[in-house]
């Protein structure tokens, strides 16, 4: 960590959700951290009780919601290393194992200020390993009809949409088109694995080591004293290849989550801590987090799902109500009466919030979520002294100052049952087109006229009137059985009409 801090640009690793509807999570980490601004925000030094924020050492916004400023001590953002699909060779036997570097030349706003060359070559640069070589991308410097700068798909469109000048470069396992990893794939490599044995630990250890080395190289970037080579080299020498820092084990288990078994144990175990951190912090049980997994296979499910309160929205609890915008105050009433005060709107005071002892922010994020940011917790903010824990209050409550680099970092109670410090953070990720419905709860939206270019992909409240019909599938051995019944049927009575044709004609009847 400390060789890090001493690096010339600070690393961010952000991830992303709703990628493939018009880039929702990249774009409003993107838009907050060029442009946020707060109109109703509150801090644990304003609070009795800063159990009640969602991160007792980060202050949070209540309109717009956001449960923790920590983005806006990052700054501004310099360089992107976007990732795309990787892991080729792993799922298509036709492609060949490498990675492959496409860079943006002159993306920022048609200013070469040689940033995306410096991180082009100095990535090309970390290229040590034959089985899996990395290159520039065969489009490198390519310009559609448009003039626009030819880049796959990624969260650098999101920074570029919204007019930043920060320059970057997209990292894949492919050249020219991504891999189909079968004729049943969704274009995607997770509809492939079907077990792990096909997993290529090399090639993911090799991801690994490039995206980790990329991101060391590319902090170089606009130092104004550093060539790329001797960035290049930098990242080798901090991060060298020794193989005991990777374990395979780690590797094959969240691989089993991602790929096989979404609903696995490590994942569960990361879960479970966090809800008794939740529980302990706002009094009452959140209950299971949104699975990654569908039953009855467990196979993992990376679609996305209705964005509400139980699906990663964050809302305000305000006495016994829950609002997806804080722009919302009480009356004034005694804690003990059951009756609920209509809501009135609030100007600039945040007074009201934190009266209750029901009051907290809240946020329930999927599985998927809360287990990567354990994870993260878990191996960044690892610290020298161990002290278990059974929930976050644990840590709090411990003499020692365990995360002491500065005011802000905070002890949680990690998934192994140790404290660690904080070091994970999540961001909200809906359309920018639209805003939570002030004085209502999550799932309700209005919209926002400062972003009228946006795809506007939201559907949290379906009408009462649409629904669905749904009949079991019969199967086709029930289908031939009605056909054999219907012609036995029909032969029997042809031959009945006959042979009463024939009596009845004997008899002069007919």
């Amino acid at each position: 960590e400390d060789v890090l801090q001493g690096l010339p640009n600070q690393i961010v690793v952000a991830m992303f959700q709703g990628e493939s509807f018009g880039y929702l999570g990249s774009r409003m980490l993107f838009e907050d951290l060029l442009n946020f601004s707060c109109d109703l925000q509150v801090s644990a030094d304003d609070l009795d009780d800063a159990k009640k924020l969602y991160e007792s050492n980060q202050d949070a916004c209540l309109s717009p919601m956001r449960p923790s400023l920590a983005f806006e001590n990052l700054g501004g953002v310099t360089n992107v290393v976007a990732v795309d699909q990787m892991l080729t060779s792993t799922f298509s036997d036709a492609a060949a194992a490498g990675f492959y570097v496409h860079s943006g030349i002159d993306v920022s706003n048609g200013d070469d200020d040689g940033n995306e060359n410096f991180i082009t070559n100095a990535i090309v640069g970390l290229d040590l390993n034959d089985d899996f070589p990395i290159a520039e991308s065969a489009v490198q410097n390519a310009n559609d009809d448009a003039g626009e700068v030819i880049i796959p798909p990624s969260a650098l469109h999101s920074l570029l949409s919204l007019g930043s000048t920060a320059g970057g470069v997209v990292l894949t396992g492919y050249d020219e088109a991504f891999t189909k990893s079968s004729p049943n794939a969704y274009n995607s490599q997770f509809d492939a694995l079907v077990n792990l044995d096909a997993l290529n630990i090399n090639e993911v250890i090799a991801a690994v080591r490039l995206v980790a080395r990329s991101a060391i190289a590319a902090s170089y970037a606009g130092d104004g004293q550093t060539d790329s080579d001797t960035a290049a080299q930098n990242a080798l020498d901090l991060l060298p290849d020794n193989d005991d820092a990777i374990s395979n084990d780690d590797i094959l288990d969240l691989a089993n989550c991602l790929y096989i078994d979404g609903a696995c144990a490590l994942f569960k175990k990361y879960s479970t801590q966090l809800r008794a951190n939740e529980k302990v912090r706002t009094g009452m049980d959140i209950g299971t987090h949104a699975p990654l997994a569908s039953s009855p296979y467990n196979k993992p499910s990376y679609y996305t799902n209705v964005y509400n309160e139980y699906n990663g929205q964050p809302f305000v609890q305000l006495g016994k109500k829950g609002y997806a915008m804080g722009r919302v105050s009480f009356e004034a009433q005694d804690e003990e009466d059951d009756e609920q005060p209509s809501p009135v709107e609030l100007d600039a005071d945040t007074e009201q919030f934190g009266m209750a002892t029901t009051d907290a922010l809240l946020w329930h994020p999927s599985l998927l979520e809360v287990s990567i940011s354990s994870l993260l917790n878990t191996y960044l903010g690892t610290i020298d002294s161990t002290v278990t824990c059974s929930t976050t209050q644990n840590c709090l409550d411990s003499d020692s100052n365990l995360c002491s680099t500065n005011s802000k970092d905070t002890p949680v109670c990690g998934g192994e049952g140790i404290c660690v410090c904080q070091r994970s953070h999540f961001h909200p990720a809906h359309d920018l087109g639209m805003l939570p419905e002030i004085n209502q709860q999550p799932g309700y939206w209005t919209l926002n006229n400062n972003y009228q270019s946006t795809p506007l992909y939201t559907e949290s409240n379906w009408s009462s009137n649409v629904g669905v019909k749904v009949y079991r599938m019969a199967g086709s051995t029930i289908g031939n059985w009605m056909v054999v019944f219907g012609l036995s049927v029909s032969s029997v009575s042809v031959y009945g009409t006959l042979r009463l044709k024939t009596f009845l004609s004997k008899e002069k009847l007919y």
